[in-house]
């Protein structure tokens, strides 16, 4: 494979996937921030509860499978038309006992009945979003990130802003969750009509024997899932159960700023994973290594300023962004934004282990880490609240790091990580200093002069390299075409 024309490739496909993401999260964030304002904490920690719970169950609806349609088509493009066809029928299948069993879980748990229909509400938007993720994996295998774009803009500006509409026509907390299931809805039929009129024929296949191979292979990342969401949403769940809904809704003001910025391992390690998979399929361990090397230090250095910075202003982004009904979100959110450095690296490593078709340690490794969450959650929530739940992210990321590159170095060889991602921590740590040096003057000057250092260090550092420029400055001239 030529490798210039793959990094042009990578390039113009993380670029579509930018355009979209970053517009899409950018509308979400402010209607989410907005919701927040509007709602209080009260009925936010509802709201934010609500999703949580709802996840916990679309998980079994999910089932792993857009991944491995992205591996497997790519790989044989002759079968989109019957692949597609296959999971949507074993989603559409799943769908069914995933409400049923929601339903029931929140009728034995007893909650109000804004709380059952919050989250009824939500499980049926999460529902659409995982029918349409069929369609979008098949344009992920074909590399048409344009298509897959186009359905992403709709779930992630056209959800909220719709739900944001209904709450300030005075709909309140039902107003808005109708939005989000309409936004998800209309991804959907977008995402079929793309396929239908664009991708080919599609052939449903509603006979059990022919759903046996996909769901056998897709067990090993569906148990990684379950263990997933049930680490990453656990935490609302559980600061309901000891310290009320309030708890939860102060968590997830902090939880959607660190949530923000996930448009970029994705849009990135998207684009990649394509191009990874075909290394792996043709034992160029060499390459991997490069890859993985490469992308775990820019991951790093993208993420690691704002860790630093936000342990010195937290207090002042929630209150600007949120008011000060949120000010106890500012230590959870200093907390997350350090998680968030192993998130962004753990997204490429966890991802490179299903393209090496590792994807059954992923389910042990997401296990372990649940466990770990869930135990040192029952440890810390009781006697730190939100905060509590956010040290425990951040141990369980770090647990997850340190398992999956025990066994991607032994697949490929040592990546010696420890050295290359030295580089922007030590850059991370003249911000620091900078920041500390200047903690008495106005936040903006500071700020200024801390990512004026950081960018000085990065540079002399070599953490920004030639080639690194280039696939951004093609980046950004795709997400400009896009």
């Amino acid at each position: 494979m030529n490798e210039p024309r793959a990094a042009g490739r990578i390039a113009r496909n993380t670029g579509f996937l930018l355009a979209a993401e970053v517009a899409g999260r950018a509308v979400s964030f402010v209607a989410g921030v907005s919701i927040a304002r509007v709602l209080g904490v009260a009925d936010y920690g509802i709201f934010s509860f609500a999703f949580s719970f709802a996840a916990l169950f679309v998980m079994i609806c999910d089932f792993g499978l857009a991944v491995i349609a992205v591996r497997d088509i790519a790989a044989d493009r002759s079968r989109v038309g019957w692949y597609t066809g296959t999971i949507a029928a074993v989603r559409l299948a799943l769908a069914v006992p995933t409400i049923g069993l929601l339903a029931a879980a929140l009728f034995i748990a007893q909650h109000s009945a804004a709380i059952r229909e919050t989250t009824l509400l939500f499980g049926a938007s999460l529902v659409l979003n995982a029918l349409a993720e069929v369609f979008t994996a098949a344009f992920r295998a074909f590399e048409r990130m344009g298509r897959v774009s186009a359905v992403m803009l709709v779930q992630r500006a056209g959800a909220p802003v719709l739900g944001l509409l209904l709450l300030s026509f005075g709909h309140g907390l039902r107003g808005v969750v109708l939005g989000y299931a309409a936004g998800s809805l209309a991804a959907l039929l977008l995402s079929v009509y793309l396929f239908v009129t664009r991708a080919g024929t599609l052939s449903v296949r509603t006979d059990i024997a022919s759903w046996k191979p996909i769901v056998t292979s897709a067990l090993p990342l569906a148990v990684s899932m379950v263990f997933s969401t049930v680490y990453f949403r656990m935490d609302a769940v559980m600061l309901a159960a000891l310290r009320g809904t309030d708890a939860v809704g102060v968590f997830h003001a902090a939880w959607r700023l660190m949530e923000a910025l996930m448009f970029v391992p994705m849009s990135f390690v998207g684009a990649l994973f394509p191009v990874l998979t075909a290394r792996f399929a043709a034992g160029n361990h060499d390459a991997v290594r490069g890859l993985l090397r490469r992308g775990c230090t820019l991951l790093a250095a993208l993420v690691l300023p704002l860790a630093v910075w936000m342990t010195s202003y937290a207090g002042s982004a929630t209150e600007a962004l949120y008011g000060g009904a949120f000010a106890r979100s500012a230590a959870p959110l200093a907390v997350l934004m350090w998680a968030e450095v192993a998130i962004f690296v753990n997204y490429l490593l966890t991802q490179a282990l299903v393209a090496a078709h590792l994807q059954r340690f992923n389910a042990v490794y997401t296990a372990v880490c649940a466990g770990v969450g869930i135990l040192l959650n029952l440890v810390l929530i009781p006697r730190f609240a939100e905060t509590g739940a956010a040290l425990a992210t951040l141990a369980t990321e770090c647990v997850l790091f340190a398992l999956c590159l025990r066994r991607i170095n032994r697949v490929v060889g040592p990546m010696r990580l420890t050295g290359a991602l030295a580089l922007p921590v030590l850059a991370a740590g003249g911000m620091a200093l900078t920041l500390w040096i200047l903690r008495g003057s106005a936040m903006v000057v500071a700020s200024v002069a801390g990512i004026g250092v950081y960018v000085a260090l990065v540079c002399a550092l070599g953490v920004i390299r030639v080639q690194d420029v280039r696939c951004v400055r093609d980046t950004i001239s795709a997400t400009r075409d896009a």
